[in-house]
């Protein structure tokens, strides 16, 4: 691997593997825990960062426009990379469409 400022293309799934789980951690997890990012994420993990998106209401992000998901979901909505709104809807969606 060579070092460059040459942008990298990648697709969300190649961002986040896991299909939202991994945003969900970042916005719902315990902020003191400290965890094997080579490790899946646990069921008992999943259902509750799904229980903490849907009592927060994340699943309406699945609808809202770019501008709104800067808004309620970023404190620097002007300088946020180009993939956060499409993050935060991937995770909707997961929130979504978790089954329970």
């Amino acid at each position: 691997m060579t070092v460059s400022n040459k942008r990298v293309y990648l697709t969300l799934e190649q961002r986040d593997p896991t299909l939202g789980v991994q945003t969900l951690f970042c916005i719902y997890g315990d902020e003191n825990a400290i965890r094997d990012q080579k490790a899946d994420f646990t069921e008992n993990e999943k259902v509750g960062l799904v229980f903490r998106a849907r009592k927060a209401g994340l699943h309406e992000a699945v609808d809202m426009s770019d501008e709104q998901i800067l808004e309620k979901y970023s404190s620097t909505p002007d300088f946020e990379v180009p993939w956060f709104c499409d993050s935060i809807r991937q995770a909707a969606k997961y929130t979504l469409e978790y089954p329970n």
